[in-house]
């Protein structure tokens, strides 16, 4: 397996990455995520230990350009939701600015 980017836990079923990870991969190709390890090259135990989930979908910023780096988004759905054992970001249900 090839490593392509990092990404972080949105929910139980979604990863949000960066666009430009997956620009140069044709729209057919197959992905998997590697949930477990917060550091690539971490070799220290984890507490929970790696698995591999396979993506179902792959979605890209619509305005997504490598010129720019604008819109530098991507979400991957996986195959089947993770149990409640993993923990997804923490991100406030109000607008944190007021």
């Amino acid at each position: 397996m090839k490593f392509v980017c990092g990404g972080t836990l949105f929910d139980l079923q979604h990863v949000v990455s960066a666009a430009h990870c997956f620009a140069r991969y044709s729209s057919n190709a197959r992905f998997g995520v590697v949930i477990g390890n917060q550091y690539r090259w971490d070799k220290r135990p984890n507490s929970q230990p790696e698995k591999l989930h396979r993506v179902k979908q792959l979605f890209v910023h619509d305005g997504f350009t490598m010129e720019c780096y604008c819109n530098d988004l991507a979400i991957l759905r996986l195959e089947m939701p993770l149990d409640s054992t993993h923990v997804p970001a923490c991100i406030p249900h109000y607008d944190p600015a007021g």
